[in-house]
């Protein structure tokens, strides 16, 4: 095909833009130097519609902070998060409510995500009732009968109330209410990670066949990298509030660039003792989002030898292979 005639590329179903998220923490009345917690620093990516994009790293990496506030519940301090080209991270509270139908969210706890105090029939109506979708009463009813046949619950489960259920069917009450408006992108944030190893596997799967029937996009948070192997089409790795390796998810796996993403990947347990290879060993503890150190974190926590190169030079996310972005500095990091 003529150069001149192909098709213009396909924009993004989900686009952040040098996203950052901050907290102040320090200081106040009695006046002392405000601080603040830069959970989320300088986060850029996209994804496509119908696709898994995997968001990995340590707890307390900023990846839950960045995925809620893709999903609306913080503010951003800087950058923007748009949706099929809008810029929905700007929207007021009120212009927002008719985008919040497109991106939904499915939290890791759902004990805590379900209101106690209302029958399940409740809280899957509420959406519809929020948007003024679904119909009358009796048609919002059925789209619930519906909703919980999809996700394998029966539908007397209507009447109950959240804690007369195991983790693993809150969890579906979960996905259903995620489901319900029908949206284009979900935000899953460590969606199995509060569940027993047993009730995982079916969690997932039930991830995957929604996705397929529906379409869904989903930014999937996980700090279990096996997990996110199993159902991402491309995997992100987080590392104190910044992206330092991106990519598809079998180039991540099989030629990772970074060296935070090889020591993440050597702590995945093995069952074929042919197949493990050697743990590498990160030493030093991660530094304080509240005073991060000039240019590669990384490097600053490993001691590299060249990372005051670093600070001159800090990391930049380059395209070492097509699709495969990995922050490269002077110490090395992404050698």
């Amino acid at each position: 095909m003529d150069a001149a005639a192909a098709p213009p590329p396909v924009p993004p179903l989900l686009d952040v833009r040098g996203l950052k998220t901050h907290f102040p923490a320090g200081g106040g009345l009695f006046g002392g130097r405000r601080q603040w917690c830069r959970a989320v620093d300088g986060v850029s990516l996209t994804v496509r519609e119908g696709e898994t994009l995997g968001l990995v790293g340590e707890s307390g990496c900023g990846k839950s902070t960045l995925g809620k506030t893709i999903a609306g519940l913080y503010r951003p301090t800087a950058g923007g998060v748009f949706l099929d080209g809008t810029e929905v991270s700007a929207l007021s509270r009120r212009r927002r409510l008719p985008w919040r139908r497109h991106l939904q969210m499915i939290f890791q706890d759902p004990a805590e995500s379900l209101n106690q105090r209302h029958t399940v029939g409740e809280i899957l109506e509420e959406p519809f009732i929020v948007h003024r979708a679904g119909g009358s009463r009796r048609e919002r009813r059925e789209r619930v009968r519906e909703l919980l046949a999809q996700v394998g619950l029966p539908a007397d489960a209507a009447s109950r109330f959240p804690f007369e259920f195991s983790g693993g069917q809150r969890q579906r009450v979960g996905i259903a209410r995620a489901i319900a408006l029908n949206p284009r992108l979900v935000i899953c944030d460590e969606p199995v990670s509060a569940l027993d190893v047993s009730i995982q596997g079916q969690v997932l799967n039930l991830l995957m066949e929604l996705q397929r029937a529906r379409g869904l996009a989903y930014v999937f948070v996980a700090h279990d990298l096996a997990v996110v192997k199993h159902v991402s089409d491309r995997i992100a790795i987080m590392y104190l509030g910044k992206i330092v390796e991106h990519g598809p998810a079998e180039a991540v796996f099989s030629r990772p660039l970074h060296a935070y993403t090889r020591a993440l990947i050597s702590a995945i347990p093995r069952i074929d003792p042919s197949a493990r290879g050697q743990r590498v060993l990160i030493p030093g503890d991660v530094p304080s989002p509240l005073d991060p150190p000039p240019g590669c974190a990384f490097g600053h926590r490993v001691g590299h030898p060249l990372y005051p190169l670093s600070i001159e030079n800090p990391p930049v996310l380059t395209e070492v292979e097509p699709g495969h972005w990995v922050a490269k500095c002077a110490c090395c990091c992404g050698e």
